[in-house]
């Protein structure tokens, strides 16, 4: 793994069940991701994406094959060290929003900051209240996620990992509630923040507008990754 590198898949294979009824969701995969980079990962349902994005976060563990992000052998990792390791180093969007439903919208965003307990309480709220209105959610701050809709819960959700300002971002469709021009002002914000603070982001997606702006669209299919483009 190279100092440009900040994810390195070789030869990851992971299987469901065995025998007749055995699924291959995964049948070596083999890619890279440098520093800062924005990948969109995309291919039909079934092919391997949510898989691949679990293994990577040490959700799910593969049979053969190596994971490494951010100089650690992910797959090695014990479950108590992959939690520790996913908060400090990689925040997470997942179709669910995850939003705890009796906190207002701003608590909901804080509460990532809360965990990293080296951020003084003034700066979390700065913090906060800069991510909330670069997403347009700012006067929602206060509303409970029961108030708000769909695609407002899901800006709120992306607001959460951008404020930790991550090392890398690992998201499941995180567009798959937004109009098309919602979708178009988040990536816009996705794209700033991410170079801010040097994020590596990748975002499994059927979304075009999401592929249009990555770096590199990263396609599978039946478990393998079939190209590597480079949009620009």
């Amino acid at each position: 793994m190279t100092q440009r590198q900040a994810l390195e898949v070789t030869g990851l294979t992971r299987t469901y069940g065995s025998g007749d009824s055995a699924v291959a969701a995964l049948r070596g995969v083999d890619f890279t991701a440098t520093k800062g980079e924005f990948v969109a990962l995309t291919g039909p349902s079934g092919s391997g994406k949510t898989t691949l994005l679990n293994c990577l976060l040490g959700l799910d563990q593969g049979e053969t094959g190596a994971i490494t992000i951010l100089g650690t052998r992910v797959d090695e990792l014990s479950y108590e060290h992959a939690v520790e390791w996913r908060r400090e180093n990689v925040a997470i969007v997942f179709q669910a929003t995850g939003l705890i439903p009796h906190l207002s919208g701003h608590e909901n965003v804080e509460v990532a900051l809360r965990l990293k307990d080296r951020i003084p309480r003034s700066e979390r709220h700065d913090r906060v209240d800069t991510t909330l209105a670069a997403l347009g959610i700012g006067e929602l701050r206060n509303h409970l996620p029961e108030e708000m809709s769909g695609g407002q819960q899901q800006r709120f959700a992306i607001a959460r990992a951008l404020v930790t300002r991550p090392a890398m971002l690992i998201a499941d469709e995180p567009t798959g509630e937004l109009d098309s021009d919602t979708a178009q002002e988040v990536l816009s914000v996705l794209r700033a923040e991410a170079a801010l603070a040097g994020t590596t982001m990748l975002i499994a997606t059927h979304d075009q507008l999401v592929a249009a702006s990555a770096d590199r669209v990263v396609a599978m299919r039946d478990g393998r990754i079939t190209n590597g483009t480079d949009t620009e």
